[in-house]
């Protein structure tokens, strides 16, 4: 947070008024005039919320970012570096060009190697710092240093003989630096326990993992939370769906779609107050299961834990029994999580809706309501000659008045891939095997 004088000319850091700087942002509107926005700068980068151009009583301060993707980088040299790597070593010299976004590099050679990299620009931050808004008057909190390259997560050629990312914490607790963000606790376990019984994989063990949909979450939260019922309401038809489950979310099935809005409705209720309804973060799943495992006081919960624990799972059950016509079609996990390709600017009938997508958060499928894994791959290095198959849900045209817009969505759905055709430049010169079209000016 930025101290600025009255005139907006200066900001206050380290007892020293600085001058800012100005850079203009034209908007162009369709059918009105354009709009014109002044922005000032800070050596911390633009200040993104302006006190005077969007007044709050939340915050009456001017909120400065930083962020590296705002600093001179070389991603495109890295990536050209990248796609002439001839071993691991090749692989990391090009890595060292890769600054902004920071992202997960999986690596794997004809040779037999393979490895994985989490690779950025990461600042050095104290315990803390990144969850809050800093005090921009001070350079304590500026970044001056970078983790170096040399200490970023790094795999290669582990014992477990794979390595696997499903956006789990990348370190350990004995990392030297302070790291924070939101991180998996459930796919990544799920994935490790099926490569751990997996021996000389084939290209359909790979599709199996890859459409694998089952709920790791659920199958240590349900049986947890029907622990919490009343005997009576034990017996209720719907309780009775939920212990059943196999705890896979496939699309036909209603109990994926009782748990998970019960457990909405749990935590709704759970960390329920006006006051800080806006200005706090709830505790994620895997920190809700251990608060209520291990009966874990709360600000929110007033007197005996368990008992109010119990009232609250009872309570919400009564309300889900009701909520909803569970013998209905639209029960169905894949019509009740309604997961749709949206288009780019949310436009319905350009959209694509997907009743028959199982999975979900949490799940190595995970088909959310309007996230998932867009883009599916598998390469194959047991020959001489690397080979890929893989798709995505979407078609080869933009153009929604097209035959190809969604023309590979079906196959996305019903773990249908397409070979790549991976082979040197000499070969796509073939008339024969391919048409090329030419663009004349």
């Amino acid at each position: 947070q930025l101290t600025i004088n009255d005139d907006r000319t200066q900001y206050y850091h380290d007892s020293l008024w600085k001058d800012l700087t100005y850079r203009e942002e034209v908007i162009h509107c369709r059918g009105g005039e354009d709009v014109i926005l002044s922005i000032p700068y800070s050596h911390h980068g633009p200040v993104v919320y302006d006190k005077t151009t969007f007044p709050s009583e939340k915050c009456t301060g001017d909120l400065a970012l930083r962020w590296r993707a705002h600093d001179p980088t070389e991603e495109f040299y890295a990536f050209y570096q990248i796609n002439k790597a001839k071993n691991w070593e090749d692989f990391l010299n090009a890595l060292s060009y890769y600054s902004c976004p920071a992202q997960n590099f999986v690596f794997a050679s004809l040779q037999g190697d393979i490895g994985l990299r989490q690779q950025g620009d990461f600042a050095i931050l104290e315990e803390g710092q990144g969850h809050f808004v800093m005090d921009g008057t001070s350079s304590r909190f500026d970044w001056t240093e970078s983790i170096p390259f040399e200490d970023m997560p790094t795999l290669f050629n582990p014992a477990s003989q794979y390595a696997s990312s499903a956006n789990q914490h990348a370190v350990s607790r004995d990392y030297p630096y302070y790291t924070h963000g939101e991180f998996e606790h459930y796919r990544n376990r799920r994935l490790n326990s099926l490569l751990d019984n997996l021996h000389k994989a084939s290209i359909e063990d790979m599709v199996s993992i890859q459409y694998d949909n089952y709920d790791l979450f659920a199958s240590e939260m349900l049986p947890l939370m029907l622990s919490f019922l009343d005997s009576d309401e034990r017996a209720n038809p719907v309780a009775q769906s939920m212990e059943a489950w196999d705890f896979m979310a496939d699309a036909e099935k209603v109990a994926p779609s009782q748990f998970h809005h019960w457990y909405s409705l749990y935590t709704d209720s759970l960390y329920k107050d006006d006051k800080f309804d806006s200005v706090w973060v709830k505790p994620n799943e895997y920190q809700t299961y251990f608060q209520l495992k291990d009966s874990l006081s709360h600000p929110f919960l007033e007197g005996d834990v368990v008992a109010v624990q119990k009232k609250l799972l009872n309570t919400t059950f009564g309300v889900l029994c009701t909520a909803q016509d569970w013998d209905a079609d639209s029960s169905q996990w894949g019509q009740f999580k309604a997961s749709t390709i949206s288009h780019l600017l949310r436009i319905e009938g350009f959209s694509y809706g997907l009743p028959s997508a199982s999975g979900g958060e949490h799940i190595l499928n995970a088909s959310k309501t309007s996230t998932g894994p867009s883009w599916r791959m598998i390469l194959d290095f047991s020959g001489d000659k690397i080979q890929g198959q893989g798709h995505y849900p979407g078609g080869q045209s933009g153009n929604p008045g097209s035959a190809r817009y969604m023309g590979f969505v079906d196959d996305w759905l019903n773990e249908t891939y397409h070979s790549f055709v991976m082979e040197s430049s000499s070969f796509f010169q073939n008339d024969e095997a391919f048409t090329k079209t030419v663009l004349l000016p």
